[in-house]
């Protein structure tokens, strides 16, 4: 039961990135300086917190602590990024992790494209 609240806290914090990064031009045009004093640092903190911790726990820490739950689970844990996983159960495919790890960051990028090419 605590593997599915760490997916769903998972897929909350996945949503959040996506959602916040695809408004973050919507964001700036609302109120430029909302967008330059609070969101964008906030966005880059967030996203080198992000990156840094796929370095320090070797893979999203949220997966390995998913997969801990579901082994106490007896539940199989499962190999490589949630998004690669659940992409697979939906599909039946296995989509390529690099290529997720660039779209996530392209993701992340978005922000930084909006704060200095968007006028």
């Amino acid at each position: 039961m605590k593997s599915r609240l760490i997916f769903l806290i998972h897929c909350g914090c996945l949503l959040s990135l996506v959602a916040s990064s695809l408004a973050s031009g919507l964001i700036k045009k609302a109120s430029s300086a909302f967008f330059n004093d609070v969101f964008f640092p906030g966005f880059v903190v967030a996203s080198i917190l992000t990156l840094v911790s796929w370095k320090v726990f070797g893979g999203c820490p949220l997966t390995k602590w998913e997969n801990h739950f579901r082994k106490a689970e007896n539940k199989a844990p499962y190999e490589g990024s949630c998004m690669v996983h659940c992409l697979h159960q939906l599909t039946g495919r296995r989509p390529n992790k690099t290529l997720i790890h660039v779209i996530l960051i392209g993701i992340m990028a978005v922000p930084v494209a909006v704060r200095f090419l968007l006028e």
